[in-house]
Protein backbone atom coordinates (compact mmCIF):
# COMPACT_ATOMS: atom_id res chain seq x y z
CA UNK A 1 0.00 0.00 0.00
CA UNK A 2 1.48 3.17 -0.77
CA UNK A 3 2.26 5.47 2.44
CA UNK A 4 -0.20 8.27 1.66
CA UNK A 5 -3.35 5.63 0.96
CA UNK A 6 -1.87 4.18 4.57
CA UNK A 7 -1.86 7.40 6.00
CA UNK A 8 -4.90 8.42 4.96
CA UNK A 9 -6.56 5.07 5.92
CA UNK A 10 -4.90 5.47 9.64
CA UNK A 11 -5.48 9.23 9.99
CA UNK A 12 -9.14 9.55 8.40
CA UNK A 13 -11.34 11.93 10.34
CA UNK A 14 -8.07 13.01 12.93
CA UNK A 15 -6.95 15.58 11.30
CA UNK A 16 -9.32 18.37 8.80
CA UNK A 17 -7.70 20.63 6.79
CA UNK A 18 -7.71 24.53 7.31
CA UNK A 19 -9.91 25.87 4.44
CA UNK A 20 -8.98 29.28 4.44
CA UNK A 21 -8.65 32.06 1.71
CA UNK A 22 -6.58 35.22 1.26
CA UNK A 23 -6.29 37.54 -1.64
CA UNK A 24 -3.19 39.84 -1.97
CA UNK A 25 -3.29 42.87 -3.18
CA UNK A 26 -0.09 44.75 -3.46
CA UNK A 27 1.11 48.05 -5.32
CA UNK A 28 2.52 51.52 -4.68
CA UNK A 29 1.16 53.76 -2.36
CA UNK A 30 -1.85 55.95 -3.62
CA UNK A 31 -2.03 52.76 -6.60
CA UNK A 32 -6.08 51.66 -5.38
CA UNK A 33 -5.26 49.01 -3.14
CA UNK A 34 -7.78 49.80 -0.33
CA UNK A 35 -10.20 50.98 -3.02
CA UNK A 36 -10.27 47.45 -4.54
CA UNK A 37 -9.51 45.83 -1.53
CA UNK A 38 -13.14 47.13 0.38
CA UNK A 39 -15.67 46.05 -2.10
CA UNK A 40 -13.31 42.66 -2.61
CA UNK A 41 -13.62 41.38 1.19
CA UNK A 42 -17.36 42.51 1.26
CA UNK A 43 -17.99 40.13 -1.71
CA UNK A 44 -15.91 37.34 -0.42
CA UNK A 45 -17.01 37.83 3.33
CA UNK A 46 -13.73 38.01 4.47
CA UNK A 47 -12.21 41.03 6.91
CA UNK A 48 -9.88 43.47 5.45
CA UNK A 49 -6.28 43.94 6.75
CA UNK A 50 -4.83 46.88 5.62
CA UNK A 51 -1.53 47.67 6.53
CA UNK A 52 -1.97 51.21 5.61
CA UNK A 53 -4.90 51.28 8.42
CA UNK A 54 -2.64 49.51 10.86
CA UNK A 55 -0.18 51.81 10.47
CA UNK A 56 -2.25 55.01 10.40
CA UNK A 57 -3.87 53.59 13.71
CA UNK A 58 -0.01 53.40 15.42
CA UNK A 59 1.25 56.90 13.98
CA UNK A 60 -2.33 58.20 16.07
CA UNK A 61 -1.98 56.51 18.97
CA UNK A 62 1.93 56.71 19.25
CA UNK A 63 2.82 60.14 17.27
CA UNK A 64 5.87 60.18 14.72
CA UNK A 65 8.30 62.81 14.69
CA UNK A 66 11.40 61.06 13.46
CA UNK A 67 11.59 59.35 9.87
CA UNK A 68 13.31 56.65 12.22
CA UNK A 69 10.50 56.29 14.25
CA UNK A 70 7.93 56.26 10.77
CA UNK A 71 10.21 53.65 9.77
CA UNK A 72 10.21 51.77 13.02
CA UNK A 73 6.21 51.72 13.38
CA UNK A 74 5.84 50.50 9.26
CA UNK A 75 7.92 47.42 10.26
CA UNK A 76 5.67 46.77 13.57
CA UNK A 77 2.38 47.32 11.51
CA UNK A 78 3.95 44.49 8.89
CA UNK A 79 4.44 42.04 11.85
CA UNK A 80 0.64 42.72 13.34
CA UNK A 81 -0.91 42.66 9.72
CA UNK A 82 1.40 39.00 9.61
CA UNK A 83 0.29 38.07 12.72
CA UNK A 84 -3.25 38.41 12.55
CA UNK A 85 -3.62 36.60 9.16
CA UNK A 86 -1.42 33.74 10.13
CA UNK A 87 -4.21 33.63 13.22
CA UNK A 88 -7.30 34.00 10.79
CA UNK A 89 -9.59 31.22 10.50
CA UNK A 90 -11.33 32.19 7.69
CA UNK A 91 -8.48 34.18 5.82
CA UNK A 92 -8.44 37.35 4.62
CA UNK A 93 -8.00 40.01 2.24
CA UNK A 94 -4.53 41.39 2.71
CA UNK A 95 -3.41 45.17 1.82
CA UNK A 96 0.53 46.24 1.42
CA UNK A 97 3.14 47.36 -0.36
CA UNK A 98 5.46 44.60 -0.12
CA UNK A 99 8.55 44.77 -1.15
CA UNK A 100 11.44 41.97 -2.14
CA UNK A 101 14.62 42.25 0.08
CA UNK A 102 17.44 44.21 -2.11
CA UNK A 103 15.43 46.10 -3.96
Amino acid sequence: MPRDAAYRDTCAGCLSPVKRLFAVLSGLPASGKTTVARPLAAALSLPLLDKDGILESLFESLGVSTTEERSCLSRASDRVLQNVATTSQQGAVLSSFWRVKGQ
